[in-house]
């Protein structure tokens, strides 16, 4: 049995609300959006980043697919879904901060203090290389 989505993962998906490079996507939508090959059965699609599925996994956690290689994670986003949305939440302010500030949005400190705290918030170390891709550092 597949894990239920977290009722603001849901509105996102609803929303097909952007973040970054994740597009959120209805669950019953993976093969529209994700046409490369099936995604694992224990899986619950939940939308895209940039062309990777990002998938709940049967254990709570988030990861994302490669699109290349069936059944291979490209990284681990997040240990369950209420850390993955605190982490998205900070860096969705992190990307608005961005978009009315040239000066933030160049400032290479300030992104590394959002990947700290994003990966900090996703359960720590193992989280890092997923918010380095959002966030180019």
């Amino acid at each position: 049995m597949s894990p239920s989505v977290d009722p603001e993962i849901a509105r996102w998906q609803s929303e097909k609300r952007e973040i970054g490079m994740i597009t959120f996507a209805p669950t019953h939508e993976a093969a529209e959006h994700f046409p490369y090959y099936p995604l694992p059965e224990s899986t619950v699609f939940l939308g895209i980043m940039e062309v990777d599925g990002l998938c709940l996994a049967n254990d709570g956690s988030l990861c994302v697919y490669d699109n290349e290689v069936e059944n291979r994670v490209v990284c681990r986003a997040a240990k369950d879904q209420s850390s993955f949305v605190a982490a998205m939440k900070k860096l969705d302010q992190y990307f608005e901060m961005c978009a009315t500030d040239d000066a933030y949005c160049d400032d290479m400190d300030a992104a590394a203090i959002v990947l700290d705290e994003c990966s900090r918030l996703a359960g720590g170390d193992e989280f890092v290389s997923f918010f380095t891709s959002l966030l180019g550092v």
